[in-house]
């Protein structure tokens, strides 16, 4: 790298992420004839939901199979990858995968944003050979900013939670359809929400047996609203099927069950399954030991809100799970000029919702840049408005069907890992609320450190805040605080040194 190559890149247009909503949004913007970068972790676009699947080797490598259709999700027939293909091909869209922004800012004309590459954990050292052989820019300075960076999996920890085995679903369905890899061959598929069911399913087909799956939320809490959902029969018939699968496998689906506890010799060998009462406290007298090699463990999703946050956009209470996400707009405006937001970041809502807010994303994004009067705004945005509110509405009452009680606390023993990267336990946690005054996430990281790992609290967030809203007795007021890193990811010396001007690159 040469002197002076601190100046950055200038483009008109960037999305950062290649899930639904950045394909979406890099399509709007394309077809209004924008050329637009887009930026994505992943050695190829699609996102966990359209993740491609992996081709089975064959044998001789034990634990690796074929990833089955139907593994849970998306599918290359999908118009919105279809169309962002198209663009690829023709040259209207530039893809840089494996292109993670570590840091960013907010200035006049536009963002300027840092990038470091190859550092997606789930590509590993693979990542920088499918990577675009276009490296030279560290610096991109975009005049208009989509951000679409998705969301991660929501863990509740537990003891033994940290054991080598025990896995998130994202991470076991990531493994078996990028990969072809199962992460066990007799697993535990536990936590709350829709999305267990094609872990389980996919987990099944693979031939991993699936001991059980260990749903939180009681049947009748799900029953209630039930018929609001009984509208939408693409995702009804959708899960009836993940649960033909199970019952062929034999499956057994429990409600109000948890895993509270799991235990091994080096590795997870058992989990403890328990009944849970409304509030998700366990219930003692109900445990059961279960002998597994994996537990892939969810509750829902955790928006990925550090990047607008680092920008400046403002940040809002998710009204169902309180989770800090950002607000935008009809448009999917954030506060700052010219920075745009949809998908999960502004609230989980699902593939479906996340592609309509991309596609209004990115036809805002090509009015501020001049590329479409306010009619045509208005008139191609119309449809994909109308469909957001619908499918909003829909994911709202899924959230409510899922909500999670407040008792899980109560499963946790006081040498209960919290955050895994900086190694604070729970007793830790309740020492820096109820004696130090730590009554707020902020300062719960100040004296414990929680938070401060190579994670950035991607992992350990969302329950530190319900743990200081658990032993404070109310709700920290700085929920974002651990959601707000100044470092987004893991840079390395050589990238940081390429944004001076002065540096030769040896």
């Amino acid at each position: 790298m040469s002197p002076g190559s601190a100046d950055p890149t200038r483009v008109p247009a960037v999305v950062v992420g290649a899930g639904p909503a950045g394909m979406a949004a890099a399509v709007a913007l394309a077809e209004t004839g924008v050329p637009v970068t887009v930026l994505d972790s992943y050695p190829h676009p699609g996102g966990q939901y359209h993740r491609p699947r992996a081709v089975g080797p064959g044998a001789g490598r034990a634990g690796v199979v074929a990833a089955p259709t139907g593994a849970g999700t998306g599918t290359g027939d999908d118009p919105t990858v279809a169309a962002f293909r198209h663009h690829l091909a023709v040259g209207t869209v530039h893809l840089r995968s494996s292109t993670t922004v570590w840091s960013a800012s907010a200035e006049e004309g536009g963002c300027t944003l840092r990038l470091t590459t190859g550092t997606d954990p789930a590509a590993g050292t693979a990542a920088h050979a499918a990577a675009d052989p276009d490296r030279d820019a560290a610096l991109l300075h975009a005049e208009v900013v989509i951000i679409a960076t998705g969301a991660t999996d929501r863990v509740l920890p537990f003891p033994g939670w940290d054991l080598p085995g025990v896995c998130t679903a994202g991470g076991a369905q990531a493994l078996l359809k990028g990969q072809g890899i199962r992460v066990g061959t007799r697993a535990v598929v536990a936590g709350s929400g829709p999305f267990l069911l094609p872990v389980a399913a996919a987990l099944a087909e693979a031939g991993t047996t699936v001991a059980a799956v260990a749903e939180a939320q009681h049947a009748a809490v799900i029953a209630r609203a039930a018929p609001r959902i009984a509208g939408h029969l693409d995702v009804v018939t959708e899960g009836l099927g993940y649960a033909r699968v199970l019952a062929r496998h034999r499956v057994p689906v429990r409600h109000a069950t948890a895993v509270t506890a799991a235990a091994g010799d080096g590795r997870v060998e058992e989990v403890t399954l328990q009944r849970l009462d409304e509030q998700w406290r366990p219930v003692p007298g109900t445990e059961q030991r279960v002998a597994v090699d994996a537990a892939c463990v969810s509750f829902g999703f955790v928006p990925q809100v550090g990047l607008p946050a680092l920008l400046g956009c403002a940040l809002t209470s998710d009204p169902v799970w309180g989770d800090p996400v950002v607000a935008v707009d009809s448009h999917q405006h954030t506060c700052v000029d010219r920075v745009f937001a949809a998908g999960e970041s502004t609230g989980v809502g699902g593939a479906a919702v996340a592609v309509e807010e991309g596609a209004l994303a990115g036809l805002a994004a090509a009015h501020a840049l001049g590329a479409i009067d306010v009619g045509a705004l208005r008139d191609r945005g119309a449809p994909h408005r109308r469909s957001r509110a619908r499918k909003q509405a829909f994911a709202a009452t899924l959230g409510r069907m899922y909500r999670r009680g407040d008792g899980w606390v109560h499963w946790l023993a006081d040498d209960t890992l919290i955050c895994r990267c900086e190694e604070v336990d729970h007793a830790s946690v309740r020492h820096a609320v109820t004696a130090l005054g730590a009554v707020d996430q902020r300062s719960v990281k100040l004296t414990t450190r929680c938070g401060m790992g190579r994670c950035q609290a991607r992992m350990c967030g969302d329950a530190v805040a319900a743990l200081v809203a658990h032993h404070s007795g109310a709700p920290a007021d700085d929920r974002a605080a651990l959601s707000t890193p100044t470092v987004l990811a893991p840079v390395r010396l050589r990238e940081l040194a390429a944004l001076s001007p002065e540096y030769e690159e040896p």
